[in-house]
């Protein structure tokens, strides 16, 4: 409708801003990907994967959360693009065993997609988890 034109209208409009250097945030270089040119979330996203192909799943945690940051400074709300980001980094803490943060993330997608099964799946084996572990047990829960 008329709030897409507005956005469409709007976009050519973003020229890249200068990286701006600040004391209380230090820039991260990476030979491989540091080009000097602004980095959008869906660059982040696909570092995330990179890293997550190198066996590098904390790194990629980490640009997963910068794609997140990337995301909420978008004009308009890209609700595909973070849950596509969340379903990396909720992949990267199940494999951690991160089950705080993978509850968080597959919460934050079921409330885009209530019914997504693979989030659905996530979450209880998050809250399985967390259960085994405040009460002292070592074996998983066994299915009913």
């Amino acid at each position: 409708g008329a709030r897409a034109q507005e956005c469409e209208r709007q976009r050519p409009q973003q020229q890249p801003q200068p990286k701006q250097q600040t004391d209380d945030a230090p820039p991260a270089k990476d030979p491989v990907f540091d080009d000097d040119e602004p980095v959008d979330p869906q660059e982040y996203l696909e570092r995330g994967h990179q890293m997550v192909k190198g066996g590098r799943l904390k790194s990629a945690i980490s640009m997963y959360d910068s794609a997140m940051q990337g995301v909420s400074r978008l004009r308009t709300a890209d609700v595909s693009l973070q849950c596509e980001i969340l379903r990396a980094r909720a992949a990267c803490h199940l494999q951690l065993g991160n089950h705080r943060e993978l509850k968080e993330d597959a919460d934050r997608i079921l409330g885009c997609f209530p019914s997504d099964p693979e989030a659905q799946e996530w979450k209880r084996r998050a809250c399985d988890a967390i259960r085994r572990a405040k009460f002292g047990l070592d074996e998983p829960v066994a299915e009913a």
